[in-house]
């Protein structure tokens, strides 16, 4: 059981939780079985479970869940998450140097550029997760699940994965390249320069016409941000092609590299803001407009993408 006033601290937040932290290097928060979804604890002072940058060097987070909580950048260093469920989590920039992930759930989170140097990552599960520019150095992988987790040019220590392990991997770099650069990209093959327009122009005119809420995470406030840059990017590139009967992905390999890129953002935009809200994702992604950011980010993928989401449009 978490220690009730351990528990309660970091209740009111981050800010709150790092200032009375105590500074003895011995201290040890028991959050041991904390309910720390972002749904669970969103409250007046701890919005959607928002603990980033939060101190949690030496934590004992066993057994607690933390889905879809977002730990950007927080430190974790030596802390005990075995058999924590950190499926969806946002890692992004973590340092989990040391930390012990036995049997952990780290399923589809963000652990882009995260430090997991050292860490035991023994039977742990990342199906899907994201590694791209992590570091793995030293880290015990034994039995750990890599099926369709994602790296890049910049994740380190791969090298200790088996040869069975590293087949689940995928490259996220490749994967790209290989989407823009195919005869038949799935449905974008089949669709015209004057159907793109069609698709992209009203989708935009929804997008700067929404909102941004101000109890929005940074990170989603970000994601927001990055779907509407994406699309008026990909309007103004559209804007400069004039046979309309063409082909889309008859277009320059720029052209073809730039919606290939825009593909997994709109996928990811379409599950933070609608799927995950639909779960309770808090105060903020449940609101109107970013729901609708995100449900507009589905029909777009849907539209151009080889696995429609099978949303309606």
């Amino acid at each position: 059981m978490a220690d009730d006033v351990h528990l309660s601290k970091l209740k009111e937040g981050v800010t709150a939780w790092n200032e009375w932290r105590p500074t003895d290097p011995k201290f040890q928060a028991d959050l041991t079985g904390a309910d720390l979804t972002h749904a669970n604890l969103t409250s007046a002072n701890l919005k959607s479970a928002d603990l980033k940058d939060a101190d949690l060097t030496n934590a004992d987070l066993r057994d607690a869940d933390l889905t879809y909580a977002d730990l950007t950048a927080a430190n974790l260093t030596d802390a005990k998450l075995r058999d924590a469920n950190l499926t969806d989590a946002d890692l992004l920039g973590a340092d989990l140097t040391r930390a012990n992930l036995m049997d952990a759930k780290l399923r589809d989170a963000d652990l882009t550029d995260a430090d997991l140097s050292g860490a035991d990552l023994t039977r742990a599960d990342l199906g899907g997760a994201d590694l791209g520019g992590a570091d793995l150095t030293g880290a015990v992988v034994e039995n750990a699940v890599f099926g369709g987790t994602m790296f890049d040019s910049e994740t380190q220590g791969l090298d200790r994965l088996t040869e069975d392990q590293r087949a689940g991997l995928v490259s996220a770099e490749q994967d790209a390249d290989a989407v823009a650069q195919s005869d038949a990209p799935g449905r974008a093959a089949q669709i015209t320069v004057g159907a793109a327009k069609r698709i992209i122009g009203p989708a935009h005119e929804v997008l700067i016409g929404l909102s941004i809420p101000n109890d929005l995470s940074e990170a989603h406030r970000d994601l927001f941000l990055e779907l509407l840059r994406t699309v008026e990017d990909l309007q103004q590139s559209l804007a400069g092609l004039r046979d309309e009967t063409r082909p889309l992905f008859d277009e320059n390999e720029e052209f073809r590299k730039k919606l290939a890129a825009a593909l997994p953002l709109w996928k990811r935009a379409w599950e933070t803001f609608v799927l995950k809200s639909a779960e309770g994702a808090g105060t903020s992604v449940g609101k109107g407009a970013v729901f609708t950011a995100g449900f507009i980010a589905g029909m777009i993928s849907s539209a151009f993408a080889a696995e429609p989401l099978g949303i309606p449009i």
